[in-house]
């Protein structure tokens, strides 16, 4: 039980760090609008929302087994 506990923990942890880098990116793309460097911030938004739906897809994996008992 503590390990699943744990695993919930870190998955919960993995899906805040990449809210908080989704928001980060966003106000890079704001920040940089009408700029030279805006391609770069939009092209950076790639990779973070890549971690992002890993994340959550892990964390609705979790979530599943709980449900399933």
């Amino acid at each position: 039980m503590d390990d699943r506990m744990a695993e919930q923990k870190a998955s919960i942890e993995r899906v805040q760090a990449a809210v908080a880098e989704i928001n980060k990116a966003l106000v890079r793309v704001w920040v940089t609008q009408g700029t030279g460097e805006a391609n770069d911030a939009l092209l950076a938004m790639g990779p973070v929302r890549k971690e992002f739906n890993e994340a959550r897809h892990e964390l609705n994996m979790l979530l599943e087994e709980l449900k399933d008992g």
